[in-house]
């Protein structure tokens, strides 16, 4: 945090928040999904995705 006052103060940038949605907004759908499938399949589930309509 003391870094981010220092470059804030050196610059004169003024802080700008992303959002609460910033995280989900960068997340690509697909890479998601089959990460996610990944993640099932490890517990021993059977995974078919399919794109929905």
């Amino acid at each position: 945090m003391l870094f981010t006052i220092w470059h804030l103060l050196s610059t004169g940038a003024l802080l700008e928040d992303p959002g609460a949605d910033y995280f989900e907004r960068r997340h690509d759908p697909v890479i998601e999904a089959d990460r996610l499938a990944r993640r099932i399949e490890a517990l021993g589930f059977s995974v078919n995705l399919e794109k929905a309509a």
